[in-house]
């Protein structure tokens, strides 16, 4: 009689281990360098616009989607209950996948407003999609306390887990770039005020950019935890 085949074992070796680590760190990089280019392309084409002006309808646009995933990332950092930072950090994903799809959608079709907005519907739904699948059930803290017992218990690699994690830090660091953004347009528009004498404009746009500044800062550190979570072993 033939012997049964054995399963699969599921552990892996110490290289391969840093290698997927370094792949991981390599992926966040790459979608941060790549994410930063796309916002700031998009902030700097508006730069010096009114809402007023013949592309202020784009103007607008690009604001409320960077304000609203700003936002939603700055309020998920507060939560601790897994239900409404799931809810938060789906939000963040369909406002910062909605800007990625708007920006490859009109570089597809050559800048054409139909393209751009099918890009950020589809742009939406899949990484709205991918968000609540990163984040459903957990919050940055709880998520690396579980890394932590497993590890203790385990050498084994989780690697749906792995990725859940990386997905949420992925998206909070999108969604960090958005609230910068904001924040970077908000303070351009706080010194135009100043250089025209409108001090009153510039007191008040710059209390929603330091506000948006602080968004960015705790969805960067968001994004840390899930990725420190994510290099637990």
């Amino acid at each position: 009689m033939g012997t049964l085949p054995t399963k699969p074992s599921r552990h892996f070796s110490g290289w391969q281990i840093q290698a997927i680590r370094f792949g991981q760190w390599l992926g966040l990089g790459v979608v941060a360098a790549l994410y930063f280019h796309i916002v700031s392309t998009l902030v700097f084409a508006v730069l010096g616009l009114s809402p007023s002006s013949t592309n202020g309808s784009f103007l607008l646009l690009l604001a409320g989607v960077l304000g609203l995933a700003g936002t939603a990332v700055g309020i998920q950092s507060y939560l601790t209950l897994p239900k409404y930072h799931t809810i938060a950090g789906t939000i963040s994903g369909i406002a910062s996948g909605g800007l990625l799809g708007f920006f490859v959608g009109g570089q597809l079709g050559e800048q054409q407003a139909s393209w751009a907005f099918i890009g950020l519907s589809i742009g939406s739904l899949l990484v709205g999609s991918l968000a609540r699948w990163a984040y459903h059930g957990t919050t940055a803290d709880t998520d690396a306390d579980t890394g932590a017992d497993t590890n203790a218990k385990s050498t084994r690699i989780g690697l749906g887990r792995k990725m859940r994690q990386w997905s949420g830090a992925a998206i909070a660091l999108m969604s960090g770039l958005c609230a910068y953004a904001l924040a970077f347009g908000l303070f351009a528009w706080v010194w135009i005020a100043i250089d025209t004498g409108h001090l009153w404009l510039s007191v008040l746009l710059s209390l929603p950019g330091a506000l948006y500044l602080c968004f960015a800062r705790k969805a960067l550190s968001l994004g840390k935890h899930y990725a420190i979570a994510m290099a637990i072993r």
